[in-house]
């Protein structure tokens, strides 16, 4: 149970990531409608890509956007 726990959380993560990755300001409601969550998870995935190294920026903890623009892989390009 705890390793599908894990597996979801980390799903969720690169999600978050892929969405945030465009370089565009995205808010705080657009995220908690997206992925029907409470601002409170949002701001826990917040600290973990935070904690990963990427540069994260928020305006007022409203809006969010990383700095600089990345592609994930997607295999089912490849």
């Amino acid at each position: 149970m705890q390793l599908m726990h894990s597996y979801k959380r980390y799903i969720f993560l690169i999600k978050l990531i892929n969405i945030l990755a465009d370089g565009k300001k995205h808010s705080i409601s657009f995220l908690q409608k997206r992925f029907k969550i409470n601002k409170n998870q949002i701001d826990s995935y917040i600290k973990i890509i935070h904690s990963l190294g990427l540069k994260l920026y928020s305006i007022n903890k409203k809006f969010y956007y990383l700095f600089d623009k990345i592609q994930l892989l997607n295999k089912k390009k490849f």
